[in-house]
């Protein structure tokens, strides 16, 4: 039954090695014995294992400058970004929408930007903007699910493990059944990804947090799954937490059921409100596809004729690296005189083939090559960059957004601080500021990361 499972998984992603390089090409999966799986994971227990099953995927390193790609990726083919400005109502005439008012979070300005056409694609708050339209209008959002994983030390090298979690999985529209639901234990950056924990969100978006009892009741599941994993809390170095869209019937066991398929609508079809299209997506790998669709749409609702789309063929900002190892090669042998090696390893992994524009303040000023701090490979040139370049405005952007400091875990006092001095002297804060910007990260990693306190 794996061989098949494996077969068809294979042959539904016939083209996903196209235009790939060798390297990067992602093998056909295959069916293991026994011994070889308890190999790979000596605290299986033994009893219950017959075999298993080897398939490949890719990961995302991070999936903050992922994002923050495709966003250079379309400044570059020319749109206008702007960080910090919320949308707060559309601008009517009649029954049409030609734009919409807009306030500057930081600096509170307000204003109005025009257009002949708007798209809504606000995530878990799509819903939120439908709303300033006022009337009858149907909400996009059928629920959402707060959907999390644990970040803990160590459990797996080598491969991905799928623990049964001891409930059957739910899916209503499945041609065969799965049978238990699994937790997966994911090798990521020298800690281990455990999830996914979901369940059903009915609060604002941006209020959403992953409270102790869930952070217990998960290190409690995985536990009577995989008890060779003997978590604690002290093992877990952080909670990454965000929303999904979800159907607004439960699954046959109660349990939340996900939305599989984007929704793109037209809101002059559904509400009679014109020059509006709001689009829901479901997960990365269909981005571009829903993305294609929409721009289509757009077109069409301008009376014009698309080209001919080139997003399936074309490379996110700083992705065109070839064969990374020669990539990377070249990038050691060029670097600044003053940067690591081992520097260069992570900054050539987090901005690929836009490196060079860090290398840039090394060689001006060789102190820009020196880490935040000794333990991680972060730089200071990072913090310069993410403001001057990627519109980084608080430190919680530099923290959690640009750089790899906060995403596995707190990386400790000296490091915010030494991050929250450079972002100070060049944007000007006052001591105050430093302080309040300092206090707000602290926050985030007591509360909303599952970390009590520095470490």
């Amino acid at each position: 039954l794996f061989a098949i499972a494996l077969k068809l998984n294979d042959l539904v992603g016939l083209d996903r090695n196209r235009r790939l390089d060798a390297p990067k090409s992602i093998p056909p999966g295959y069916v293991i014995s026994r011994k070889c799986c308890l190999s790979l994971c000596p605290g299986l227990d033994q009893d219950d294992v017959t075999g298993g099953a080897i398939f490949f995927d890719g990961q995302v390193t991070n999936p903050e400058r992922l994002n923050l790609a495709l966003l250079l990726s379309a400044a570059n083919a020319g749109a206008t970004v702007a960080n910090y400005v919320q949308v707060t109502g559309f601008v009517r005439r009649r029954n049409r929408v030609v734009g919409v008012h807009i306030k500057d979070l930081l600096r509170g300005y307000s204003g109005k930007l025009g257009a002949r056409v708007v798209v809504n694609c606000a995530g878990p708050w799509v819903d939120g903007v439908i709303e300033t339209l006022g009337g009858d209008v149907r909400p996009a959002l059928s629920g959402l699910c707060k959907s999390f994983v644990l970040v803990t030390r160590q459990l797996v090298s080598e491969v991905a493990v799928g623990i049964p979690a001891g409930f059957e999985y739910a899916d209503q529209d499945a041609v065969l059944k799965r049978g238990f639901r699994y937790f997966f234990i994911t090798p990521w950056r020298n800690t281990s990804l455990i999830g996914t924990f979901q369940t059903p969100y009915d609060g604002e978006p941006g209020a959403l947090k992953v409270s102790e009892a869930e952070i217990e009741d998960a290190i409690h599941s995985v536990n009577a799954a995989f008890p060779a994993a003997s978590l604690h809390r002290r093992d877990v170095l952080s909670v990454l937490r965000g929303l999904v869209p979800a159907s607004e019937e439960p699954g046959s066991n109660g349990r939340v059921q996900l939305t599989k398929h984007e929704e793109i609508r037209d809101h002059a079809l559904e509400d009679g409100v014109e020059g509006l299209v709001s689009v829901i997506g479901v997960k990365y790998t269909t981005a571009r596809s829903v993305a294609e669709k929409t721009v289509d749409l757009v077109f069409e609702k301008l009376g014009r004729k698309p080209g001919v789309c080139k997003t399936a063929l074309t490379p996110v900002y700083g992705g065109v690296t070839g064969c990374f190892e020669e990539f990377l090669a070249r990038a050691l042998a060029g670097k600044p005189a003053h940067l690591e090696d081992q520097s260069v390893r992570h900054l050539a992994m987090t901005y690929g083939t836009a490196v060079d524009e860090i290398f840039c303040y090394c060689e001006g000023e060789p102190r820009w090559s020196e880490r935040i701090v000794g333990r991680t490979p972060v730089i200071k040139a990072q913090v310069l960059h993410g403001i001057r370049a990627e519109m980084a405005q608080k430190l919680a952007d530099v923290v959690f957004r640009r750089t790899d400091l906060g995403n596995s875990g707190h990386p400790g006092d000296d490091a915010l601080v030494e991050c929250a001095r450079i972002m100070g002297a060049e944007l000007g804060w006052s001591a105050d500021t430093i302080g309040r910007e300092l206090e707000e990260v602290q926050r985030e990693f007591d509360h909303e990361r599952g970390r009590r306190g520095s470490a």
